[in-house]
């Protein structure tokens, strides 16, 4: 393959395939997932959603929360597979986190921290 020539990915949902840029030096299965990541197809569109739902997680808890931020990632990917509805993670750490499915089959990833200073005389 010429240097020049185009290389071609392919949705792994709908197999709709993505010319791409002929200086990107990737491996097949890399150039199938930047397509998918460019495709506009629903279910392309939803794994991107829940990518950027993992990115976000990371962002937030990934430092000083990782084994919540691996449980609520988890959770989007079962909740996405419809394998649960809901999941409550209680870090211990004054942080609570619901990920669930609303009606509209929307996944929202909800934290909640609560601190209290309590004084007994």
């Amino acid at each position: 393959m010429a240097d020049n020539e185009m290389k071609t990915g392919v949705c792994i949902f709908c197999g709709q395939t993505q010319q791409l840029d002929p200086a990107c030096d990737a491996s097949q299965e890399k150039l199938n997932h930047i397509a998918t990541m460019q495709c506009d197809c629903e279910d392309a569109v939803h794994y991107r959603n829940i990518q950027e739902a993992s990115n976000q997680i990371d962002e937030a808890w990934g430092n000083n929360m990782p084994e919540a931020a691996v449980l609520a990632k988890q959770a989007i990917a079962f909740i996405a597979k419809g394998t649960i509805q809901s999941i409550n993670i209680n870090t211990g750490a004054c942080v609570k986190i619901k990920v669930s499915a609303n009606s509209k089959g929307e996944i929202s990833v909800v934290s909640t921290e609560s601190r209290s200073n309590v004084i007994s005389v």
